[in-house]
């Protein structure tokens, strides 16, 4: 009998072979990571509870594989350190856009994004953002100028 992981199992596909492209639950992470706003953070935890889904561990699994295709630095550990072997360059990236940084470690009370908005306001005064389901999860949304 072919044992599965325990993430394949539970439907999440998170390892993706070299090359490939993500798995719609990789898609869904890197979407939520991509709606962070710049000084803010979460931690991998905080994806995996914003999504209704998935853990801290298959967050991570999706950060390391795709994660360049996003502002990877915006997720965190538990601890507000940010992973390794891109500490460094991830703590000047933060620090740059205004997060607060103590040595190490990002100020989570200050810098810990909810997830329950974001709002992008384009050049032409259009806004788009998510915000979190009540039921779980996240959903778009879209609101017309003014």
């Amino acid at each position: 009998m072919k044992h599965r992981s325990a993430t394949a199992s539970a439907g999440l596909a998170v390892r993706a072979r070299a090359g490939a492209q993500p798995t719609p639950y990789a898609r869904q992470v890197l979407d939520v990571v991509d709606r962070i706003p710049p000084g803010k953070v979460m931690t991998y935890g905080d994806v995996a509870e914003l999504m209704g889904r998935g853990s801290p561990r298959t967050v991570g699994a999706v950060m390391s594989d795709h994660g360049r295709e996003v502002p990877w630095q915006r997720v965190v550990q538990a601890s507000g350190r940010p992973a390794e072997p891109y500490l460094q360059e991830a703590l000047q990236l933060l620090a740059a856009e205004g997060c607060p940084v103590r040595g190490e470690r990002v100020d989570l009370p200050s810098a810990r994004w909810d997830g329950r908005s974001a709002v992008v306001v384009h050049s032409d005064g259009a806004a788009e953002g998510r915000m979190s389901d009540p039921r779980g999860g996240v959903v778009g949304c879209a609101t017309p100028s003014p």
